[in-house]
């Protein structure tokens, strides 16, 4: 009776080990996914608007309906002049694991959260990064400061 009630225990641990190993690539493979496509469709060619300083594409091409709700071109403009000033000229703006969360807002829609750095001439910053679709194009929804990010407070990056 022992022996029989340990092959079952062995079989449960083993078919659960088997089902978290194929849940685990599972969602890596997603993740691996969308990291891409958000950093190819979104974060490169936003990070060359703001270098070519064309603050106006930046804002209205890459951000999201409740981003511009929240903060007008006139205010994202200055945030990225004072970005300059504090980082200098931005180099990337790369996700540290490639992995974005997605989540559900209580608005409806669905955002993906993941954390970037922010790499500039002077200095770099990891912030968090929301991205959601409207009109099948990937937007950045909100950013703030990474729970990583230790330091004196500069601007958050918008």
């Amino acid at each position: 009776m022992k022996n029989k009630s340990s092959v079952i225990v062995f079989a449960v641990f083993a078919l659960v080990v088997i089902l978290s190993i194929f849940a685990y690539y599972s969602q890596k493979e997603k993740n691996q996914i969308i990291g891409d496509k958000i950093y190819n469709e979104l974060l490169k060619p936003y990070k060359e608007a703001l270098v070519a300083k064309d603050y106006n594409t930046a804002y209205s091409k890459f951000t999201s309906n409740d981003y511009k709700k929240k903060y007008t071109l006139a205010r994202f403009v200055t945030v990225q002049d004072s970005n300059l000033t504090v980082y200098g000229k931005i180099i990337d703006m790369t996700p540290i694991t490639g992995i974005f969360v997605k989540e559900n807002s209580p608005n409806g829609f669905s955002i993906f959260k993941g954390t970037i750095i922010y790499s500039a001439e002077n200095n770099s910053r990891k912030i968090v990064i929301e991205v959601t679709f409207e009109n099948d194009s990937m937007k950045i929804n909100r950013t703030y400061d990474s729970y990583l990010t230790i330091g004196n407070i500069i601007p958050v990056i918008y």
